[in-house]
């Protein structure tokens, strides 16, 4: 599983991005991404089969 981050496109806005996953593993590696690139992972839930996770971006 390939993760990028790159959500730190404007530093002044806060950004939430929402991200649909089909990988189960994702559960486990995404929050360990975001907090290791200073996002919020601020919630996983499931949606049709697959995964909803909500993300809002870190400061700089």
């Amino acid at each position: 599983m390939r993760h990028n981050c790159a959500v730190r496109a404007h530093c002044q806005v806060s950004l939430s991005l929402r991200v649909l996953g089909e990988d189960p593993v994702a559960g486990v590696g995404l929050p360990h991404v975001c907090a290791g690139s200073g996002h919020d992972l601020l919630s996983q839930s499931d949606s049709d089969g697959a995964q909803l996770y909500v993300i809002r971006q870190g400061g700089c």
